[in-house]
């Protein structure tokens, strides 16, 4: 039998498509499938929606589901927006009991600080603050707030692009959690090798969180498939690049960015 909140998911993704092709194409900033972010931001006044599911299998017969993984960003003015994000996620570890449901709620906002030029690459500054919404006796939250610093800069070599990520987390760690401040990067590159399709791949890591923990690292390959400028596909896999994380990764999703004053009007 197929997974209800998969079958709900898909519902909502066929429904998101049939208003997409309503609208008139916008300028895509998309991230999905990527971890690694992009240094523009959404244009003032419209959304972007970012919708996918993730699996990760890794040794000891560990498995993490995110079933939806949902973001979402507005233009609040010329280089500046701001957003939410959050995922349902289910943990399936041999010897412990499954653990599921929706983890903190993400607060974000990003500054476009300088934009690219010819010899210079787009610099971007970004926070997320992990509000403490999930619940704590679940597994699923530490119970405390998180700020997460994260510099971005951008350049492209025509055809491609690439993006650099470095960042730093504040942990709040609970009284014996022994949880740990994070140090975080990534290297990321697009190539639109054809009209509609661009192949994409970053190499991402961050700190250990907790003591005795290892540091991760990890790699991803994938595509964007543009239905049109303003709806666009996405598929990633990869794996970590050591031995205490996961054998593989996947996720699928969308990115579909519209103006939202236009939208509202067309629902009149």
């Amino acid at each position: 039998m197929i997974n209800a909140n998969f079958t709900r998911a898909l519902v909502i993704a066929v429904g998101l498509i049939q208003f997409a092709w309503l609208l008139v194409p916008a300028r895509l900033f998309a991230a999905r499938p990527l971890v690694v972010d992009d240094a523009p931001t959404v244009p003032r006044g419209n959304l972007e929606i970012e919708l996918g599911v993730s699996y990760a299998a890794a040794a000891h017969s560990t498995r993490e589901q995110g079933l939806p993984v949902i973001g979402i960003a507005y233009g609040v003015f010329e280089r500046l927006e701001a957003g939410i994000a959050l995922q349902r996620v289910k943990n399936d570890s041999r010897g412990s009991a499954p653990v599921e449901g929706f983890e903190d709620l993400h607060l974000a906002a990003k500054y476009n600080l300088i934009e690219e030029r010819a010899t210079f690459p787009a610099l971007s500054l970004a926070l997320d603050i992990k509000a403490p919404t999930a619940s704590r006796r679940k597994g699923l939250s530490s119970g405390r707030w998180d700020e997460s610093f994260l510099f971005i800069a951008t350049k492209s070599f025509a055809p491609l692009v690439f993006h650099l990520n470095a960042g730093y987390v504040i942990v709040d760690s609970p009284p014996g959690g022994k949880l740990k401040n994070i140090i975080r990067g990534g290297f990321a590159f697009e190539w639109p090798f054809r009209e509609r399709w661009v192949l994409v791949g970053e190499i991402f890591g961050s700190s250990r969180p907790a003591a005795g923990e290892p540091n991760e690292a990890a790699f991803q390959v994938g595509f964007r498939y543009l239905l049109n400028p303003a709806f666009v596909l996405d598929a990633a896999g990869g794996r970590s690049l050591r031995s205490t994380g996961a054998e593989f990764q996947i996720t699928s999703g969308f990115t579909w960015l519209f103006d939202l004053y236009q939208f509202l009007g067309g629902l009149r």
